[in-house]
């Protein structure tokens, strides 16, 4: 029987009358159903002719032997592409040959496996005879059949409670029931013809949408038939309130029955059609105490965030779980216990099985999103199946990083995967080590080694003959886009002289290199290190802006005026904007509507959809743009709160109507529109950004990526790039200054750093008549950095009289005390309700101690824009806290912040990491740690000669140990400058001091702290 009930169908036909077929679903076959979220499919147009393509190559390769070389006798693993021959009598296949990939091992001792017909949608189970084990690239078709799913639905069961009012009530499932599946499979069966509607997309790539059902001449959807019979719900905004921020119930109805919590909730009105059966104004979600909905695909899906392009000749499944990479049982219990999640970020989940096989992989995306993790796990997983890797110091694995610190982060990260194999050794090779513990540590074993390019080279310059890179099989640049840019010299040194790629031409498979890189941006270095030493690599941008420069789609620029901005967008659109799929994005809903207006008034077919449109019309909207044809299209006008449940990708214009002020992720996100265009293999799709004077922080950042793009920028948009980065130096005149323009002169993150860059004469005036050559004697508070220190004053030296001036501890004693006496009543610590970067307020650190705190950062809640975290200073102790709740900061009344700082900073000024880096590793930390603990007790101070002075930070040349002794001069002894100099941890950095006097220059200075600004420059060349 085909049908469990004659009556559901019946009911179904009536509901669907009047039903028509989208013009973009398609044709399929469903040859298998494990439930709606998971049905196998083969499109029907040119199925059977793609299929005769490749059984003819089949049988052309089976014809040369290939299927007969020795390699057939490799151990069969989950995911090994193989090719099957029907010659085997226990075996019933669709045709003689068929492409397989292995899928489960059913029985290890009798070597029998599950084996997925990738062609046919199918699977059957094989002896290890039956197959022939494949490479990748041997057939390079892309299989016929696909697993797609129901999209925009959850699973759920009807109840009926009689102590409930209504008497049923809905049950949201974790699973769909077995009744759900049994249905579904119903129809399918009863169906003369099935149609897809692709709509959205998850992280693997898996393709979700609708399915239209043919039967008795009526079309069916297959999600409202199931929701119709119970089986089924919407997902509503309610229902994802409901699922995602379980403190959203508490705002909601419920009742308690029979341990169970019933939800009260609207969720049909919107839904009901005009024969629709009136059966209750409410329906009810019901849920444990714990519940727990596997939904993370379906949110993420209508959000359409879990988009990579990917480039390469070699097609690979996304990877699920981590797990199925099926690497030693130990390498999953690393992962377990430093990730606690066996879910791969979008990016692993790519990039993962391309490295498992041998592949060259380049993966490009933003700072943490699981690049390092990944191939760690990978080469670590490589190296532990591995039997008999050579010992001694050859290494297996190269891992080159742009910074010491990244080394020793990446080299911890290795030990941590490889704790329980002892004879896989990770030695880190930087700076600060002594040349003779360094290669203690290699002769101990050395498989892998982790170093930057610059230090491996000198290192191999001085001791050749050491480290032997004939078994090299994995070369890993880290940050490859800085790597290239930064020590390109070392690298073609390392290429051509010590010839690390040796063994990159021999093509026996036991000893081909792999090359693996990783970056945040893609850059013309990159491409040309593809182009020239990789193979057929494999290409991964998790990153929609960088996916664009991959692509080489040059985006245009347009500079005008607020008032002519709908203008320029009539004159762009022109009269052929209906011959490209066009997107307008704007930043809130009042502009546009006001675009929409004046868009209408030009008889152009517009749509509009912003923050406010509800569920059902943007539904709407999207089906009416997915449905248009060539040279009608519909041009489109949005926000970007509602660019992510529209979940376009089909774009080929997008044009940038404003630009968020605050977050650059939304404008990266605009880039998801193009992205059908972008896979192709010559895009088609055009981006244009107008930009008007309101654009600013995130004008900077879009020149920097057009540069990258290598596009030509007219002399008054450079002009236009100097006044705005003044303006927004101005605005930031509460703000403290950024600490890498104290540290070395300058910032590498300028465009992205929200801190202050330039100096403003009327703020950093000095607060004490501390100058240029005098003598200070500091006692240290806290220690933040090798060369950055708090620090309070006992004295200072005049350098022209040697008078000395004597500072007394009083007032911050008193100051102290005030506090906490004001602190100490209940009803003073109120809320800090203003909270801005550089305000000061009071923080109770720990119980009962109370701190004045300068905001240094605020981190913001996502949705509301509301501050949540905020780093600080405390202002009389030099101590940062980071990540501290803003409900915690308490409101300061004016006259205690006006209170003069107690502590100052200090910078020692003159000396930089080796190799133009710009982070302090750890050995240079833990050795600067060691020289204070061993050098400053309660008798001791440190004593610096002044290079600047600016407010309440003070820059020295040295820092020197000074012991006072009664009735003798004090004793000047170690200098930590000197310190970290002799033991390689530091190099002397000439240009560190030009910079700070150049930046009082270019604040209208002309001298300084005493001095002449053009003397202190000239010194300093």
């Amino acid at each position: 029987m085909i049908y469990k009930s004659i009556t559901l169908l019946t009911r179904a036909i009536l509901w669907f009358a009047g039903i028509i077929l989208p013009s973009t679903a398609v044709a399929i076959k469903v040859t298998n159903i494990l439930t709606p979220y998971f049905i196998r499919i083969c499109k029907r147009k040119d199925y059977e002719k793609k299929l005769n393509l490749i059984n003819n190559k089949l049988l052309l390769l089976r014809k040369r032997g290939i299927f007969n070389k020795d390699t057939n006798h490799a151990e069969p693993k989950i995911g090994d592409v193989i090719i099957v021959c029907d010659k085997f009598k226990n075996v019933n296949l669709p045709a003689w040959l068929c492409r397989g990939i292995i899928s489960n091992v059913l029985n290890d001792t009798e070597n029998i496996y599950n084996v997925f017909l990738s062609d046919y949608g199918i699977s059957v189970e094989l002896h290890r005879d039956d197959f022939f084990i494949s490479s990748t690239g041997l057939i390079v078709e892309e299989y016929l059949s696909s697993t797609v799913g129901l999209y925009n639905v959850l699973p759920t069961v009807l109840k009926h409670n009689s102590s409930v009012e209504g008497n049923t009530s809905l049950l949201v499932l974790q699973e769909w029931s077995e009744s759900a599946v049994q249905y579904t499979k119903e129809l399918i069966v009863a169906s003369s013809a099935i149609y897809f509607d692709h709509l959205a997309s998850d992280e693997c790539g898996r393709q979700y949408g609708e399915f239209y059902l043919n039967i008795e001449d009526t079309l069916i959807r297959l999600s409202e038939a199931l929701i119709l019979n119970n089986h089924a719900i919407y997902i509503q905004e309610d229902i994802m309130k409901f699922i995602e921020d379980p403190k959203n119930c508490e705002k909601l109805h419920k009742e308690v029955v029979n341990d169970e919590t019933i939800y009260y909730m609207n969720i049909l009105k919107e839904y009901k059609r005009e024969h629709e059966f009136d059966i209750h104004n409410e329906s009810y979600i019901r849920t444990r105490n714990k519940f727990k909905v596997k939904q993370r695909s379906h949110s993420d899906l209508r959000k359409g965030k879990e988009k990579v392009l990917i480039y390469g000749r070699n097609k690979y499944e996304c990877l699920g779980t981590i797990s199925d990479l099926r690497f030693p049982t130990e390498i999953h219990k690393a992962w377990k216990s430093l990730i606690n999640s066996s879910s791969p970020t979008k990016i692993q989940s790519y990039i993962l099985p391309a490295i498992k096989n041998g592949l060259d992989v380049i993966a490009i995306g933003a700072a943490k999103s699981g690049k390092t993790y990944g191939y760690v796990l990978a080469v670590c997983g490589l190296l532990a199946s591995k039997l008999n890797l050579p010992q001694g110091v050859n290494p297996v694995a190269l891992i080159l990083c742009s910074s010491s610190s990244e080394v020793l982060e990446v080299s911890s990260l290795c030990t941590e995967f490889l704790q329980n194999y002892k004879t896989i050794r990770c030695v880190a090779a930087i700076n600060g080590k002594s040349e003779r513990s360094l290669v203690a540590e290699m002769f101990n074993g050395c498989q892998i080694l982790v170093s930057t390019p610059r230090f491996i080279t000198r290192f191999m310059d001085e001791n050749r003959k050491l480290l032997n890179f004939e078994n090299l099989r994995c070369l890993i640049l880290d940050d490859g886009d800085v790597i290239l840019e930064k020590y390109f010299d070392s690298i073609g040194k390392l290429f051509k002289k010590h010839k690390i790629i040796c063994n990159r031409e021999l093509k026996h498979a036991n000893v081909t290199l792999q090359i693996i890189v990783t970056a945040k941006h893609w850059t013309p270095q990159i491409k040309k290190l593809a182009t020239i030493l990789m193979d057929y690599p494999y290409i991964c941008v998790a990153s929609f802006i960088e996916a664009t420069v991959f692509k080489s789609v040059h985006p245009k620029m347009y500079i005008v005026n607020t008032k002519s901005k709908d203008k320029k967008v009539l004159d762009l659109l022109g009269n052929k904007c209906s011959t490209l799929r066009t997107i307008i994005v704007c930043t809130d809903s009042d502009e546009a509507k006001t675009l929409h207006k004046v868009l209408e008034q030009s008889n152009k077919d517009i749509l509009l959809v912003h923050d406010n449109t509800n569920f059902v019309h943007l539904q709407g909207i999207k089906q009416y743009w997915d449905a248009c044809v060539n040279d009608s299209y519909p041009v489109l006008i949005c926000t970007d709160e509602v660019l992510s449940e529209l979940n376009i990708t089909n774009a080929m214009w997008l044009i940038h109507y404003s630009i968020s002020l605050r977050w650059k992720t939304q404008f990266n996100f605009r880039f998801s529109t193009l992205y059908d265009s972008l896979q192709e293999q010559k895009p088609r799709c055009k981006v244009s950004i107008i930009v008007d004077e309101n654009s600013d922080i995130q004008f900077l950042s879009i020149i920097s990526i057009l540069q990258r793009m290598n596009v030509v920028i007219p002399r008054n948009i450079l002009d236009t790039i100097e006044h705005t980065e003044a303006m927004l130096e101005k605005n930031k005149e509460n703000y403290p200054m950024c600490n890498n323009m104290k540290l070395w002169g300058f910032c590498h993150k300028k465009y992205s750093c929200a801190l202050r860059h330039r100096i403003i004469s009327e703020i950093d005036t000095p607060t004490i008549d501390i100058r240029i050559f005098d003598k200070v004697k500091f006692r240290v508070v806290s220690i933040h950095s090798v060369t950055q220190i708090s620090a309070r004053i006992i004295s200072y030296i005049k350098h022209d009289t040697l008078e000395e001036i004597e500072f007394s501890n009083v007032e911050y004693m008193q100051i102290t005390m005030k506090i906490q006496e004001f602190y100490s009543c209940v009803d003073n610590r109120r809320r800090c309700e203003t909270i801005d970067v550089g305000s000061i307020c009071g923080l109770e650190e720990p119980v009962d101690s109370f701190k004045r705190v300068q905001i240094l950062h605020i981190e913001r809640e996502d949705k509301t824009d509301k501050p949540k975290y905020a780093d600080v200073r405390c202002i009389d102790n030099g101590v940062l806290l980071t990540k501290v709740n803003v409900y915690r900061l308490l409101h300061m009344p004016e006259e205690f912040r006006k209170y003069p700082t107690q502590v100052i900073e200090v910078f020692l000024a003159g000396i930089a990491p080796y190799d133009n880096e710009y982070v302090w590793n750890h050995c240079a930390i833990d050795a600067v740690f060691q020289w204070f603990k061993e050098n400053i007790d309660e008798r001791s101070y440190v004593i610096g000669t002044v290079n600047l002075h600016l407010k309440n930070t003070i820059w020295v040349n040295t820092l020197e140990v000074g012991t006072k002794l009664i009735g003798y001069k004090d004793i000047v002894g170690s200098s930590l400058k000197t310190e970290l100099l002799r033991s390689d941890h530091a190099v002397e950095n000439l240009k560190h001091l030009k910079e700070m006097y150049q930046l009082c220059k270019d604040a209208g200075l002309s001298e300084i702290n005493g001095c002449n600004l053009d003397v202190l420059i000239n010194k300093q060349a």
